[in-house]
């Protein structure tokens, strides 16, 4: 175990708000990357027969011919051909800002059955020498069910000067505060552990799809929250490709990421939801 973190001011992590989270503010929260965290949840086997057919169609990479072909065919419906424009927009320099119109309705079709929630306030509260420092933390969007947060989204253009790095780490930060927040919540150890130690991020830059998966104790939240040391890690893993991430456009990469988005809702639906806490 790493030696003891001690914040001891708001300057020794220097922030309002996610969007400045560094690679020091991860090192201050112990936040580590770890092999061992297991990222089977995303591979487990799952039904895309929910899906429009458009989406999972087989064998079809969504190159510019392929899609220019798509679009001159007169049988296709209205939401199938504002699906392939979208991808052919996506195609074009300088017109990333579009990802949001495509990607959220796609992955929300992928999620029915929970509310995926635009931009709420989940701030985070940070134990330091001079009490509580509060940390303002708006994901893109949250997975969410009966007020439990279950997976943080976030969505970049390629075109933006935010590194893949601090996208990545915004996201990771974004999860602690979702995870504090499902510890306040809940107020009971064991369930928190059960259920909502494992805390999942999925950061979509362009067509490039990247999950990763957080490991938070019900320990390290009080710790964060209360403090006066941190004394816990944060463990976490990535399904991504070897960094590279699941290219939508390719069909073998647009199956993974499909099966994945759906293996999560199967994860969740196989957890005791149901729970009155």
């Amino acid at each position: 175990m790493d030696e003891d973190r001690e914040i001891r001011d708001e300057n020794d992590i220097s922030l309002l708000n996610t969007k400045y989270f560094t690679e020091k503010t991860c090192d201050l929260l112990n936040l580590k990357y770890s092999r061992e965290v297991n990222t089977s949840m995303f591979t487990t086997n799952t039904s895309l027969d929910e899906l429009p057919h458009y989406i999972v169609s087989h064998d079809i990479n969504f190159d510019s011919k392929t899609l220019r072909s798509l679009l001159t065919r007169t049988d296709i419906k209205d939401v199938e051909t504002v699906f392939y424009e979208l991808l052919m927009i996506l195609k074009k320099p300088h017109k990333q800002n579009k990802v949001t119109s495509f990607m959220f309705p796609m992955i929300a079709k992928c999620l029915s059955g929970y509310v995926v929630g635009q931009q709420k306030d989940i701030p985070i509260t940070v134990w330091t020498q001079n009490g509580p420092h509060i940390i303002g933390n708006r994901p893109d969007y949250s997975l969410i069910k009966r007020n439990k947060v279950l997976l943080n989204i976030k969505l970049k253009s390629v075109d933006k000067t935010e590194s893949m790095d601090n996208s990545k780490l915004q996201l990771f930060c974004q999860c602690i505060g979702s995870a504090q927040h499902n510890w306040r919540q809940i107020n009971d150890k064991l369930l928190f552990n059960k259920l909502f130690g494992t805390q999942l991020g999925l950061l979509v830059i362009s067509n490039t799809f990247h999950f990763f998966v957080l490991q938070i104790t019900d320990q390290y939240i009080e710790e964060l929250t209360t403090g006066p040391t941190l004394s816990q890690q944060i463990s976490y893993n990535c399904y991504d490709n070897n960094g590279h991430g699941f290219d939508f456009f390719l069909y073998k990469d647009r199956m993974k990421v499909l099966s994945a988005l759906s293996a999560i809702q199967s994860h969740h639906r196989n957890c005791s939801l149901t729970t009155n806490h």
